[in-house]
């Protein structure tokens, strides 16, 4: 395994991970410790490197797994998480201005994020949706509020909707990743339309 100081891994020269049932079981095992912002990062690092911290930043905003919203001061910290637990590596980017630096995924990365997604139960399958819980808090709007929520909301999903249907996706699990949130967000449109017939929308709000 070809490897520098601070974790810079060379992929090209590795041979393919084993898919045994026995790795998998001691990877699920594992059960690793990483947040899914972490994992997240580390899939998006894996499938294209080294890349730069605004690099990882564009692959976040394109990605439909990766759907909750990055900005590149957050993610600093959660790089230099990774790095300390040798998860990235990270060389000075050549010509670049001072601090700028490269990533990789290094082969500790590659084996936390594999077990990471093997190891779930059933809290991993509930959809997770802050929309949904913004719903409780409806009763307190007034209905000229509920209507602009429920506008908003609708506007800013088809135009998720159009981003993704224009979107290319890498490879043939990324497509099936986008094509998974288009089918999330049409529901989440069919699920807006019935809220909009609902009675209950244009009461007033109770406090």
């Amino acid at each position: 395994m070809q490897a520098s100081a601070r974790g810079e891994l060379n992929l090209a020269r590795q041979p393919p991970p084993s898919r045994d049932g026995g790795e998998a079981a001691d990877l699920a095992a594992a059960r690793p410790r990483l947040t899914l912002n972490e994992a997240e990062a580390l899939i998006l690092l894996s499938k294209q490197q080294p890349q730069t911290v605004y690099g990882l930043l564009r692959s976040f905003q394109r990605a439909p797994m990766a759907a909750r919203n990055k900005s590149k001061g957050g993610l600093y910290p959660l790089i230099r998480r990774l790095e300390r637990r040798g998860l990235v590596g990270s060389l000075p980017l050549p010509g670049g201005r001072r601090g700028a630096f490269r990533l990789n995924c290094t082969a500790a990365g590659l084996r936390a994020v594999r077990a990471w997604a093997l190891s779930f139960d059933i809290a991993d399958v509930t959809p997770d949706d802050p929309l949904l819980s913004r719903l409780g808090a409806l009763d307190l709007l007034s209905p000229t509020e509920r209507s602009a929520w429920t506008a908003r909301i609708g506007a800013l999903t088809e135009r998720k909707i159009i981003e993704l249907e224009q979107e290319e996706s890498v490879g043939p699990f990324e497509r099936v990743a986008r094509d998974l949130a288009l089918v999330t967000l049409r529901v989440r449109m069919e699920g807006l339309r019935l809220l909009a017939e609902q009675p209950c929308l244009k009461r007033e709000q109770h406090v």
